[in-house]
């Protein structure tokens, strides 16, 4: 029994396809990590009307986050059969811009706390 594995097609279980089918998907989901994940943290800070410091660290914070949660997808943690956060696949996660227009409107209103879950000082008062 060979330890070299076999090359394989991209959609078979465990395939591993050549580079020269990997690195156009790679740069594909690079692509695709831009637009779905830093688009709606640039449009929601320019609605909040935050600063430039605070818009990249914004960005920043929805990059490091999708980061983590890719590779909780990618690498899970648990026990097969057992309880398991993760499906083992390769996929980006980001914000869904069907959420981008409600966030704007309560970043333009309450600004960008609110949409962060914090209360801002008029809320912070009892039911």
């Amino acid at each position: 029994m060979s330890s070299e594995r076999q090359r394989a097609s991209l959609f078979e279980m465990d395939g591993i396809p050549e580079l020269s089918q990997a690195l156009p998907l790679a740069l594909q989901h690079v692509v695709a990590m831009i637009v779905g994940c830093v688009t709606p943290a640039i449009i929601i800070s320019g609605a909040a009307g935050l600063d430039t410091a605070d818009r990249v660290i914004l960005i920043q914070v929805s990059l490091v986050i999708s980061a983590l949660s890719t590779l909780l997808q990618l690498f899970p943690i648990g026990k097969k059969g057992g309880l398991r956060l993760g499906a083992g696949l390769p996929v980006i996660l980001g914000v869904s811009f069907a959420y981008v227009p409600t966030m704007q409107a309560i970043a333009g209103e309450s600004g960008i706390a609110t949409i962060l879950g914090a209360r801002s000082s008029a809320a912070s008062a009892p039911f």
